[in-house]
């Protein structure tokens, strides 16, 4: 849960590098989060009030946090526009995100907080 909140904390902060794990870790948290309100939009007979709302908000997290990490693998956070490219986009985008980041500095190197890659 610490990612999670990690995340949240640098929700306005585009630079510097996020590892892997730290990654992952808010994309499971915000998918299970995600499910929690489907699951009771489902229950309580409520269309789309919970989920519209939460994704919105959720917005600002999830691209920074997107961009941190292409960051660590040594890419521009620009990369993030292959979501628009039906299909393909996502899947390439999701390859890049899981590979391993640089051990070595890079041009996106910025201690920002404990989440961030070394």
């Amino acid at each position: 849960m610490t990612w999670y909140w990690l995340a949240w904390k640098l929700c306005l902060t585009f630079d510097g590098r996020a590892s892997r794990k730290a990654f992952w870790m808010f994309f499971l948290i915000n998918l299970c989060v995600g499910g929690i309100l489907l699951f009771c939009e489902f229950i309580f007979k409520i269309h789309w009030a919970f989920d519209v709302i939460y994704s919105c908000v959720n917005l600002l997290p999830t691209l920074a946090i997107t961009i941190r990490r292409l960051h660590d693998t040594g890419r521009s956070g620009w990369w993030t526009l292959l979501l628009f490219l039906p299909g393909i986009g996502v899947l390439v985008l999701l390859i890049m995100l899981a590979q391993s980041g640089s051990k070595e500095a890079n041009i996106y190197d910025l201690q920002v907080s404990e989440g961030i890659a070394k």
